[in-house]
This record gives structure tokens, sequence and C-alpha cells, in this order.
């Protein structure tokens, strides 16, 4: 078998044309076999190179073709293979994990960058063991920064992460409550995401730091090489005010030097959140008022993430990509700020809550009854049994609450749709 600077010398030009999917293989593509378990990627060898993949990469096939490379791990070749080539460039990586707002931190942060830097960041969802060395095998010589987001749904994920891509700068978004299944507490999502500053606190590396997190900040004497924002310190190195929320939001940041306004489509105080964190990194790495202004401006939701829809006569917030009790909370509140009198609430059941569904779910139904909401619509199994008030409309799937959906359609108002992906509420407004 092959060492992995060999392997190494041998793609190293090609390194970003490694798929872990069969389906994508094209002519040229490298296929590097995973297996889990309910899929074995070794099984698609031979239909990969006939799709024209100039090498496969497996761990469990061996014959005569040049094409296949026989290593012992795949995965943990693919691992070898992005820190290896990760310690090779002298690109930046700038991590961030977080319970909430990670996506859209990330995206702003890129936009940002992009205006003055050659960065990259990470796509669509790879933001796992598997997705961060894929991200980084598409960088290359020119790359200067990377905005790279990592997830996790169980301690010791973000410690994997960080071993494999080397951050030199992190952020933490926030710690509130998603996942509960895997972290079985909010300290346990604590003790797990804290693990990017415990990384980067062993290098002495640079933290940006929420004070406004009031969870993640009992852990602020922990770490050295601090540069802190937020709202509600006057301490903090970057302290912003929210100047307007709706319909988009105008936000102020003063420093030791300087102070600054900045506008942004984005609305509500979870993007403020944020905001709050990419104009800090920005502003640290001297890039100018006018180029993060800018970055700001250009970034527009998509993929169900706080998506703003004009759907027929109404306006709806499409935010129907991910939901846990925290993002929950905060959008329910998002909506309750926004102008109008008609407003309407979708909520479809949160996922990967374990023991902790029952009472998150009932919490939830207990915050959302306090707000003046015209129609309170509820989707999932979830909420079945908790449902005493009649003004919450039920169903048990996003089907049946098209059909429903189709005969009362909404006239002039504001409608949140959150729920878990699971759900599928998007079909809500598919037509």
């Amino acid at each position: 078998m092959q060492s992995i600077e060999s392997l190494y010398t041998l793609l190293k030009d090609k390194l970003y044309l490694i798929t872990t999917d069969s389906r994508k293989v094209q002519v040229g593509s490298i296929f590097l076999t995973l297996k889990g378990p309910n899929f074995n990627g070794n099984s698609f060898v031979e239909e990969a190179l006939k799709k024209g993949a100039e090498y496969v990469i497996c761990d469990e096939i061996s014959n005569n073709d040049n094409r296949v490379i026989t290593v012992q791990d795949a995965y943990e070749t693919l691992v070898q293979l992005a820190s290896l080539h990760r310690s090779k460039l002298a690109v930046k990586v700038i991590a961030l994990t977080g319970t909430n707002g990670k996506t859209t931190t990330k995206e702003l942060l890129y936009h940002i960058f992009k205006t003055t830097f050659k960065s990259y960041c990470t796509q669509g969802n790879l933001n796992n063991h598997i997705g961060v060395p894929l991200t980084l095998l598409q960088l290359n010589d020119s790359h200067e920064f990377l905005i790279l987001e990592m997830g996790a749904n169980k301690l010791g994920d973000i410690e994997e992460l960080c071993k494999i891509a080397d951050p030199d700068y992190g952020l933490i978004t926030n710690i509130g409550k998603a996942h509960l299944e895997g972290f079985h507490s909010q300290l346990g999502i604590l003790q797990t995401k804290t693990e990017l500053f415990d990384y980067l606190n062993k290098k002495n590396s640079r933290i940006f730091f929420n004070l406004d997190s009031e969870l993640l900040k009992t852990k602020l004497k922990e770490y050295n090489n601090i540069v802190s924002y937020g709202s509600s310190s006057l301490n903090a190195n970057y302290f912003f005010k929210m100047e307007k929320e709706f319909p988009s939001i105008l936000l102020s940041v003063a420093t030791e030097k300087a102070t600054a306004q900045f506008h942004s489509p984005l609305f509500g105080n979870h993007n403020f959140e944020n905001l709050m964190a990419a104009i800090t990194i920005g502003l640290h790495f001297n890039i100018s008022v006018e180029d993060i202004q800018s970055g700001i401006e250009s970034y527009v939701p998509k993929n169900m993430r706080s998506q703003i829809l004009q759907w027929k006569d109404n306006t709806i917030i499409l935010d129907a990509y991910n939901a846990n009790p925290s993002s929950m909370s905060k959008s329910i509140q998002s909506l309750a700020s926004f102008e109008g009198a008609r407003k309407w609430v979708v909520l479809g059941e949160m996922a990967e809550l374990g023991n902790y569904s029952k009472e998150e779910h009932q919490l939830l139904l207990e915050s959302v009854q306090t707000h003046k909401f015209e129609k309170i619509i509820l989707v999932g199994n979830e909420f079945k049994n908790l449902i005493t008030d009649r003004n919450f409309i039920w169903f048990e799937n996003a089907d049946q609450c098209k059909a429903w959906w189709k005969e009362n359609e909404p006239k002039n108002a504001t409608v949140l749709i959150k729920g878990s992906r699971s759900v599928g509420l998007e079909i809500l407004v598919a037509d």
C-alpha cells in the first residue's frame, strides 16, 4: 500500500476532484469509498470506473486495474490527505460553531472576506467529519482565508474536526438547546462547542467571544487572546447597538478607534447576533467599513434559512431548514415584533431532542400562546398529546397541513413557517 505522502504527491493537483458520492462521479473524478450503517461505497467501485473516474480509493477491493488504489481505511485516508494538504498551505482558517446561526454567520463572513481576500467557505451542510476534510481539499495556493463551519451532535465532535482542520481563529455563535439527544444537556453542548476554544487556547490563537451568550460567558476567564463583542457589555472590544430590527437591520458598532453604522437586509434579533460576529471579525482583519457593508448587502438568505418570500399577497418567513428550542424561541419573538395585525405561525416538530422532547415541545406551546397570533398551526406527532387549547390547529404531517392550507390560505398576513427539515413544511409555499 502507498504511504499517505506518495498518495498525496500522486493526487496533489487533483484533490479537489475527490468525491464520496458515486452519483456525482464524472470523467476525471476521484471516487473515495466510505462506509456507514446503511451503505458501503466499495459496492460502487465498478460503477465509478465505468463513469470515467480517474482513480478510485477503496479499502475492500483489490484488482489489477491501475486506477484502483487500495488503502487500509478509506475514511482515514481522506482525513490524512486533508490534514496534509492543510499543512502545506498558507491559508488562514477561521472556524465557527455554535447552536444557532452558524450557516448565516459563515455566509456573512464569506461575503465580507471575499471583498478583500481570496476566500473560500464551507459549501452547503458539509460541516461534519466528512464535510470538513472534503472542504479542505478544495483549497489551493491562491486561497488566503477559509471560513469553516463546524457542526456537532455529540461530545468530542468539535475536537475531532479541529485536529483535522487546525484552525487559526475561532468563533462560537452562541450556546442554546439543540441535538439534546446526543448532548444530554446544555452543559454538554457548552462542553462540546468550547472544544474549539480549548484547541485554540493551547496554541494561543485568537478567539472571537460573544459576550451576549450568558452560558458561554461562564467560560470567559478560561481563555486568552480574546477579541470580545456584544451589545450587553460596554467592556466589549466591539460594542454594538441595534438601531432598527424590522423590516431590515440597522446597527452601530463602537470600537476604541471609531464608530460605524451598517445596514443589512436581514431582520430580527437572531440575525443581529450573526451580524455582530461577522462585522467584528471583518473589522479585526482591517476590512474597510465600505467593503464590510458591501459584503453584508450582497448576502441574500436562501435554502429555507430566514428566507423572506412574497407569496400571493402574504409575507412568508420560511425558516424550515432546521429547528431547535432556541431557534424556535427567537423566530417566534421576531414574528411577534413584526408590524401588522395579521400574523400566522406554522410550527413543525423539533427533532433530535431525545428524552427532552415532550418537555421542550410543551414549553414551545406555552411560549407561542403568549403572543396574539391569528392562527397557530402545528405539524407533527410530538405535538399531538400536548394540545389543550382550541386555538391550535394540528396536523400529523405536512401533506395533511397542505390540504387544509389550500382551502384556508392566509390573505395579507405575515406567516412564519418553522420546523425541522424532516417535517418538510416548505411544500406549503411550493406553488
